[in-house]
């Protein structure tokens, strides 16, 4: 039981503690955007994600989480692409074993 309680609490303390930190909300959110294929929604909040840092101001951490959120842009154009790829592949096999 307390053992549960203190999960629970550790828990709390963490999402208390994204709640304050923009960027890692961010990229939490962008990641699961990736993961789930919601490219639309991924654009609009990496454009969020972005402008907000930008209007933060360059600190210690401005370079790197630009180039956090970088990666993140590149890993998901690349699934798009790939998907996108696959998807006109299809197409194109079965015109040719259909016709």
């Amino acid at each position: 039981m307390i053992s549960q309680l203190l999960k629970l609490i550790q828990e709390f303390l963490t999402i208390e503690g994204l709640k304050k930190n923009f960027f890692e909300k961010g990229k939490l959110l962008l990641n699961a955007l990736i993961e789930k294929n919601q490219n639309d929604l991924f654009e609009k909040n990496m454009k969020l994600t972005s402008d907000e840092l930008d209007r933060r101001g360059i600190d210690g951490l401005y370079y790197f989480n630009n180039s956090i959120l970088l990666s993140l842009k590149i890993n998901n154009d690349s699934i798009n692409h790939f998907q996108k790829t696959q998807k006109i592949l299809n197409i194109v096999i079965q015109f040719y074993f259909l016709t």
